[in-house]
């Protein structure tokens, strides 16, 4: 099995995703800020589904990076390592940078945004929301799903203590199931208490993205026409019921979210395995860029709107659509420098560090 084309099927959806989640948080903040403008004519309006792909692709490539440690618990420490570089250092930057710009640009349209109030008086929020605890001050509107992940990084370090804790984990995802007939919604989203959060559905895709690596490995399915037919028709369930789905809507999301990014995600290998599926360089590249220009999008969104009212330049209001539109330009390229010249040197300095291989 070849990493290279692993790492490049992944990283070509890892790029989709996150440019979908951008698209979305712009798309959304140009509807409720600027009355009836709307990006792309509201085509993205069920651009989370991004953050249900993460979640899948998460599941597979957690199982492909961590599978010789399983059933080893002498290298548990190893594990935690790694993923405290993959997630905290560039995540802490981005957090600093914005509690210290809070004075002078992050501010939405109308109002400063209370999650920086709170987070800079609170010395309990402020330090929730450093490490990600559940349920944080979300001040960087994408990280309530670095929550997840991680208590998804501590479910498979139970794999690594021992395979026996596997039972844990059928038990955790039976018990989710259980959770989720019992959730109602309150003014458009789930209540938060510590139960809700450990038995979430979002389980589910991490797992099916899990069990894909077994797929993965343990299935030829590499002819063309039925990968590609899987493609469109896990496409256009997305596109078909993605306007139904509630951001809050779990059932909705696994069906017409999950499912059908486990379809995209396998299809996308087993195409790449049998040299059909070319990836382009850029793709590649913005795959690399993913985890930093999903953390960058949000600020970088916020400061582009509120520059022009720091200089006293009056836009005539049909227009913040176009710069809306500039503005996601920006976001992207920025995302993709902030992984050169700012991700990858952090990982460097701390992988020497930590003295991970």
């Amino acid at each position: 099995m070849s990493s290279k084309k692993i790492i490049n099927s992944i990283q070509l959806l890892r790029g989709l995703a996150a440019v979908v989640v951008v698209v979305y948080h712009v798309s959304g903040f140009v509807e409720s800020n600027y009355n009836s403008l709307h990006i792309f004519g509201g085509l993205f309006n069920f651009g989370f589904v991004g953050v249900d792909l993460f979640f899948v692709i998460s599941g597979f490539i957690i199982h492909f990076t961590s599978e010789r440690y399983f059933n080893r618990p002498e290298l548990i420490g190893e594990y935690f390592k790694k993923r405290f570089v993959r997630i905290f250092p560039i995540y802490w930057v981005i957090f600093f940078i914005m509690l210290i710009c809070n004075f002078f640009l992050i501010v939405s349209i109308h109002q400063k945004m209370e999650a920086f109030d709170e987070v800079l008086v609170n010395p309990l929020e402020f330090f929730k929301t450093l490490i990600l605890f559940p349920n944080h001050k979300a001040i960087n509107a994408v990280s309530w799903t670095l929550s997840y992940e991680l208590f998804f990084y501590f479910c498979i370090s139970l794999l690594i203590l021992s395979d026996k804790f596997k039972w844990v984990l059928v038990g955790i995802l039976l018990v989710s199931f259980g959770n989720s007939f019992y959730l109602v919604p309150v003014n458009g989203a789930i209540p938060f208490t510590p139960f809700d959060f450990v038995f979430s559905l979002y389980n589910f895709e991490f797992f099916f993205g899990f069990l894909l690596y077994y797929a993965y490995k343990k299935i030829e399915f590499t002819k063309l026409y039925p990968n590609i037919a899987i493609l469109l028709l896990s496409f256009f369930v997305i596109g078909f019921w993605g306007n139904e789905v509630a951001d809050s809507g779990y059932y909705q999301r696994i069906l017409v979210f999950g499912l059908p990014c486990v379809g995209i995600l396998f299809s996308s290998l087993q195409l790449e395995k049998a040299e059909k599926l070319k990836i382009p360089y850029f793709f590649i590249k913005l795959g690399d860029a993913s985890y930093a220009l999903y953390l960058v999008h949000f600020p970088l969104m916020l400061i582009g709107n509120r520059i022009p009212k720091i200089f006293d330049m009056y836009v005539f209001h049909p227009y913040w659509e176009g710069i809306n539109y500039k503005i996601l330009v920006y976001v992207i390229i920025i995302g993709i420098i902030a992984h050169q010249y700012l991700e990858k040197p952090l990982l460097k300095i701390c992988n020497k560090a930590l003295k991970i291989k």
